[in-house]
């Protein structure tokens, strides 16, 4: 697994596994409303509870990094630096990677924060998504969970039995 830069993080004061979540959303959503960027989210949380992924989130965004254009996610691999350059997005971003991570960990200690409330049912299993500019090979073997400002959503019945 490749390792990010640690001063990224330490300037937001970020634990590894949010910092990852953060990087993730900024480079695969960081245009998208709130509502995509933790449907974005979503996907890599579901992937975490999946016994067909790995088990931490920073294990799932960087997943086959080392093989070319095989990563999980295209930003992971695609030779260019993953820091944040727009530092209104990062931090808009950083915050809800914080509230998202919190409400995983956190369990009991924090009230339900209202913005993950909001994800529409049919987007909670989501597992897979890309888009709407490309057609991925994979994508029609997906049930389609429906679309959230520029991506489209699937789920995967492998990635939940």
């Amino acid at each position: 697994m490749r390792e990010l830069n640690p001063v990224v993080f330490r300037k937001a004061a970020l634990d590894a596994q949010t910092g990852c979540l953060a990087i993730a959303l900024y480079h695969e959503a960081r245009g998208e409303n709130e509502m995509g960027q933790i449907a974005v989210a979503q996907v890599i949380l579901n992937r975490v509870k999946s016994r067909k992924y790995p088990n931490t989130i920073c294990r799932v965004v960087y997943q086959n990094t080392h093989r070319l254009n095989r990563c999980q996610f295209s930003f992971a691999c695609d030779g260019r630096s993953d820091g944040p350059h727009a530092n209104r997005a990062w931090r808009k971003i950083t915050k809800l990677a914080k509230s998202i991570t919190c409400q995983t960990s956190c369990g009991y200690h924090v009230r339900r924060d209202p913005v993950l409330s909001r994800l529409e049912a049919s987007f909670a299993r989501a597992s897979h998504y890309h888009a709407v500019r490309v057609k991925p090979y994979w994508s029609r073997r997906l049930d389609r969970s429906g679309r959230i400002g520029r991506h489209i959503f699937y789920v995967s019945k492998r990635v939940w039995s």
